[in-house]
Order: structure tokens, then sequence, then C-alpha cells
């Protein structure tokens, strides 16, 4: 009997060991699978790790930086922005470019925009937004206005309306601003400061930041703006894009010191009618000593940065003259070119004496830059006597063209003539107190 119970007992000792022994194995087998798939999936025990702190942005590690890529879309504007897998689309292009930009989207695996912002109604804006809105959802949609009269702001109308949500005119005075978070990045609408009466000075002017980088989109905005705007405090950015285009009537010398860019970016078509972008343009963001990428010459410039670097990759010309001008198809008439050339012969008393007081402050590069801009201002023609110029009466007899409800005068083929073209002469039109628009620049 007690040889019995002995012989027991080694038995249910037996059993204890081997089933010890078998849990040990089972938990060994678990985790060499758990591995095996992390090695043979397509995200691994690494990008696992990420995607389990990214859904708790306040953790560092999740965040994995701001990459923002300037699309070649021609004459025109388009900058999809991307954060921890979270998207915004600036500006879409033309409606020409509505294919390319819901290609891109595509191709991205973009499924959803945090936010999708027309800087302003132009077709060379907003144009190719309704592709956009046909590849992906949007959370939030943004305008600088909500009437607007052209077929591409409709067409961007009917697009968010579809997606059901609506347009959205941010706030941006200097008191209150309308602010968005996306991935680990901060946007923030800084303009327009005020209504400037001029759909291009009333673009939208978005901030985007990612710990020390900055971007700054500044739409098509001119001087009137870049006024105001140089004035915040906060104004100042790692990146510029570009106020429309290159064109001479924006990126003054006040506007750019103020934002001081490490780095400008031109989106701008190979060739354009505009002659975008100017030498003048050119020549004070060489003087600013910002490092210049463009488009046109570029292509796809996409900008990545871990908030204290940037790396820049563009899709060709490398080494590109990114300095040349596309002035020989200069955006001004033949008069005001000649009135550039010597503006203390062509400028009025007034206007020539408050572009000398600005001047004072200035280098000289800049006193050139400053007195073209007070002859754009100036009323007063060139005097007879300068040969290279055209007659005066000729050229307040030439035929410019308004409209019934605008204040600004235009040149034949303009595109907001669409709906109603009244010829008048140039010196009729100033008379009754209109002024040249900054689309078509009549002079």
């Amino acid at each position: 009997m007690r040889i019995f119970k002995q012989l027991l007992a080694c038995a249910m000792a037996i059993v204890m060991l081997m089933c010890l022994a078998s849990c040990a194995t089972t938990k060994d087998v678990d985790t060499d699978i758990s591995v095996y798939q992390n090695e043979n999936n397509d995200s691994t025990a690494e990008s696992a790790l990420s995607k389990t702190q990214s859904t708790t942005p306040e953790t560092d590690n999740a965040q994995t930086g701001l990459k923002v890529r300037f699309l070649d879309v021609g004459q025109a504007d388009a900058a999809l922005l991307e954060s921890d897998g979270h998207y915004v689309l600036i500006d879409g292009g033309n409606a020409a470019d509505s294919q390319l930009i819901y290609t891109v989207l595509k191709k991205e695996g973009v499924t959803s925009l945090d936010a999708i912002i027309a800087t302003h109604p132009d077709e060379d804006h907003i144009g190719g937004l309704s592709g956009a809105l046909n590849a992906a959802s949007a959370k939030k949609a943004y305008c600088s206005t909500l009437n607007s009269d052209t077929k591409a702001f409709r067409n961007f109308t009917q697009a968010v309306q579809s997606s059901n949500i609506s347009i959205i005119v941010p706030q941006t005075t200097t008191t209150t601003r309308e602010s968005l978070e996306f991935g680990s990045a901060h946007l923030e609408f800084l303009g327009p400061l005020k209504d400037y009466g001029d759909e291009n000075e009333n673009s939208l002017v978005v901030k985007v930041s990612y710990k020390q980088v900055s971007f700054l989109f500044a739409g098509d905005v001119g001087k009137n703006s870049e006024t105001d705007l140089a004035q915040l405090p906060d104004i100042e950015a790692t990146v510029l894009k570009v106020p429309h285009h290159g064109s001479k009537y924006s990126s003054s010398y006040q506007f750019l010191r103020a934002v001081n860019p490490e780095y400008s970016v031109i989106s701008v078509g190979s060739d354009n009618t505009y002659g975008h972008p100017t030498s003048e343009t050119l020549g004070r963001l060489k003087d600013q000593g910002s490092k210049l990428f463009r488009t046109d010459l570029q292509g796809d410039i996409t900008m990545t940065t871990d908030g204290e670097k940037i790396t820049v990759a563009t899709e060709k010309g490398q080494a590109a003259d990114v300095y040349k001008p596309n002035d020989q198809n200069d955006e001004t008439d033949p008069l005001a070119a000649a009135s550039e050339s010597s503006p203390s012969e062509t400028t009025s008393g007034t206007a020539n004496s408050t572009a000398n007081e600005i001047a004072a402050s200035q280098t000289s590069s800049d006193a050139d830059s400053l007195n073209a801009s007070a002859d754009e201002a100036s009323t007063a023609e060139p005097s007879a006597a300068q040969p290279s110029s055209p007659p005066v009466s000729d050229y307040d007899s030439s035929i410019v063209y308004i409209t019934n409800s605008g204040k600004k005068y235009h040149l034949d083929g303009c595109r907001y003539l669409s709906k109603s073209k009244i010829p008048i002469t140039r010196a009729d039109a100033k008379a009754k107190g209109y002024t040249p628009c900054s689309t078509c620049n009549p002079g």
C-alpha cells in the first residue's frame, strides 16, 4: 500500500511538470508568431508602434513631420500638405488641372482632407478643386468670399455642397483668427486684414507651422495687403509661397523683410503671357537672400521638415537658373515700362515725393523699386519730350473696357469682361474714378 501511494505521488508530479512545460512552450510560440507576422506584414514592428502612438499627438514620437508639395500646375497655384497622415490642400490650379489634382490625391492614397482652402475665387487657384472633392472627402472648405460670378467658383460651390459641407470665410482680424490642427501641424489664417475691394488683395493668407519651421501661403496679395501684413508680429516664416506668381506688383521689400523667408517658391507657368516672374521681383528676392525654387523650371517641389531642418526635392531642373526672368512677356504696357525706366521724370510731384521719403530709409536698390511703385500710383502721364514713350494724347484716347457693376477698367480679353464690356477711353475711365485691373494690368 505504501509503495502504491509513492507511485501515485510520482505520477502526479510528472503530470504537473508536463503541464507547466506545455504552458511555457505555448507562450513561446505565440511570441514567435507575433514577431513573424510583424516581419512579414506591410507594417513592421516599428511602424505598428508608430501607428499606436499616432492616436496620441501629444507624444513626441508620434510626430512624423510636415511635408509640403508645391504642385506644378502651370500659371496657377496648388499645394498639398501632409502631417501624420492628415492632409490639407491649398488651392487647386486651373479647371484644366482638375484631373491632375484628382490623380495626385489618388496616388497619395488621400481619402479625406482635413481642409480644402481656396485663397480666392480666381480660376487659376480654385479651378481644379472640384477634382479634389471628387477624389476625397473634405471636413472643411475655406474661401476668401461667398460671392463670385465666375464659373470656376460656381463649380467649386457645387462640389462643396455635394460634399455636405459649407464654405467658410475665416475670421482674420488682428484680434481674432481662425485656425485648425492637422496631424502635428498648426494652420492659421493671417489675412486679409480688411476688405481691399480687390479679389487678389483679399486673398486668404495662411501660415502653417510645425515646431520651429513655418510656411506662408500668400495667394495673390499685392502691395496694399502686404503693407498691412508686414506689421504683424508673427508674419515671419521659413518658407514663402511667393505672391501672385512673381508679379512685380507683389513681394515688396517691406513685405519680404517682414517675412524674412529662408526659402521661397514661385508657382508659375513656362513662357506665360504675364511675364511672371519679373526681374523686379526676382531681384528683390535675391537681395533678401532667400533660396529660390520655381515650378516652371523645376516641376513639383517637395519640402519635408522635422521641425528643425528642411529637405527639398525637385522633380527636375536642379541646376536651373531660377533667377532668369520671363520679362520677354512683360506684364505692363509700353508706357508703364517707359515710366519705370526714368521714374524721376515721369512721376507726379506728390507720388515722387512720397517715394523719395520712403526710399530715404532703404538701400539704393530699394529706392529704385519704390520709385517704380510710385509710378504705378501716379495719375500723371510722361511728358511728350520723352521719345521712347507714345504721345500722351494717344495713350489717353486708347480704348479700355469697364463693366456694369465693377470699379476697374480692363484690357480687351480680360476674364472679368465675361458678362459686360463697355468701351471707354483710358482718360475718361480715370476721370470717372475707375482704377486698373490687377489681373490684366491695363496701365
